[in-house]
């Protein structure tokens, strides 16, 4: 299967929603039609050989379509019993997961292929000169969606009293602490348009994980944008002590962009796309 046309149906657009509101869709949908020329996001009527439902859940249309049918997910989505998997499984071809913890939980409920996929980044939405750390930090920033991480924000607020270090959270609501422990807190509400440079005049990021809801399911999507942001992230105490010197925040910023190079851009993530694909028409044109 040479010349073949992809459409991927995103979360935001099954469910209406404003263009840059789902951080999921942005990440598993816009960034890889960006960045595979056989891929475009679905319209009504159009034609494709392929679809991908990216945390959409449209069981219509994955009866009727008679191409490939590939299942993205995100999240636990059953838990919540926004989805009978194992019937909805019956009509896809393969499913694909943003962790391996979710493939695992995934692959004993349904008998059709399940891989992992890691989020992965869209360079060209970075900017491409080299953050230098020069002064002592003094902001770090914690971002993503608040209900995730009010109970981890409000228990690392006296870590960050104790070494001197201010808040910034970039989130779709504000924070408002229990007891703010005499830090200052900047509530900046987040906007895919300016959010990255908000994060970017920070630090570093915090992205701790103790207590979060789901966690184990979680996607390191935040850190690597931090990355690509120049920024390093403080998941422990002790990286937060650590973050605090200049000088470390430049070696990790070193070792990371290296990292996200080698393992975490878009390109790989189309090429496990391609093969899965390949692999799934070989299957159905050998029975």
């Amino acid at each position: 299967m040479q010349d073949y046309k992809v459409k991927i149906l995103t979360f935001e657009k099954f469910h209406g929603r404003s263009k840059g509101a789902v951080g999921s869709s942005i990440l598993r949908g816009d960034w890889v039609i960006n960045n595979w020329d056989k891929a475009s996001v679905w319209t009504n009527g159009a034609y494709a050989d392929v679809m991908i439902y990216q945390k959409a859940y449209w069981l219509y249309h994955m009866q009727d379509f008679k191409g490939i049918k590939i299942l993205d997910m995100c999240d636990p989505d059953w838990m919540r019993e926004d989805i009978k998997l194992a019937h909805v499984a019956k009509y896809l071809d393969a499913i694909t997961c943003s962790t391996d913890a979710l493939t695992d939980a995934v692959k004993g409920m349904v008998d059709i292929p399940v891989i992992t996929i890691p989020d992965r980044l869209d360079m060209n939405q970075f900017p491409v000169d080299k953050k230098i750390h020069e002064n002592q930090a003094t902001t770090v920033c914690w971002f993503g969606y608040l209900h995730n991480a009010e109970v981890v924000l409000n228990m690392i607020l006296p870590s960050l009293e104790k070494n001197g270090l201010n808040l910034v959270v970039v989130s779709d609501k504000d924070f408002h602490p229990s007891m703010s422990c005499g830090i200052e807190i900047t509530n900046i509400r987040y906007n895919i348009a300016n959010a990255y440079e908000h994060i970017r005049d920070c630090d570093f990021v915090v992205n701790p994980h103790f207590g979060e809801k789901n966690f184990k399911y979680k996607s390191n999507n935040k850190t690597l944008v931090s990355w690509a942001l120049g920024n390093p992230v403080a998941d422990t105490v002790e990286d937060l002590k650590r973050f605090i010197d200049p000088n470390e925040r430049n070696k990790e910023v070193e070792i990371r962009s290296k990292e996200i190079q080698e393992k975490w851009i878009m390109k790989i993530s189309i090429e496990q796309y391609e093969q899965l694909i390949s692999q799934i028409w070989k299957n159905k044109n050998t029975k």
